[in-house]
């Protein structure tokens, strides 16, 4: 993905292409290693989980479930497209809090990509000035009501 850091908080330090390769997208899924906030993981917690892309069928839901989050506060709008792209069991916010954020962010990325490929880069990019756009305004309306 070819963006300004002004454009997109997803990985600040981190290129988007190296995240998922045309091999990747042809198989439909990516390995990724887990790192965890509390550094090794506990026994029986997986060591790398399998991001699997998802269908397309599935993909107007994710869309519509990202918009709902856009502008919530404490939301997190990639969320729906993750979820939806994580294995039963590990499916959920709980799980990716127990990761460090870096690898969070590095998964909910990858599931994206995997699901929406190339154009949905762009809506990647297009969602994320939506949201700046909207906190802009919500810290406007504050300093106004102050």
């Amino acid at each position: 993905m070819n963006l300004s850091e002004n454009q997109t908080p997803v990985l600040a330090n981190s290129s988007v292409e190296a995240l998922v390769t045309p091999e990747d997208h042809d198989a439909g899924f990516k390995d990724v290693a887990l790192e965890y906030r509390r550094g090794a993981p506990r026994d029986g917690d997986p060591r790398s989980i399998r991001i699997v892309k998802a269908s397309r069928r599935a993909a107007p839901a994710i869309l519509a479930g990202m918009r709902a989050e856009i502008g919530q506060r404490d939301r997190d709008f990639l969320l729906p497209a993750t979820l939806a792209c994580l294995p039963a069991g590990l499916n959920s916010e709980h799980f990716l809090d127990t990761l460090t954020i870096e690898c969070s962010t590095r998964i909910e990325a990858i599931a994206f990509i995997l699901t929406f490929g190339e154009p949905g880069q762009k809506k990647l990019a297009a969602l994320t000035q939506a949201i700046e756009t909207n906190v802009r305004a919500q810290i406007a309306i504050r300093e106004q009501a102050t």
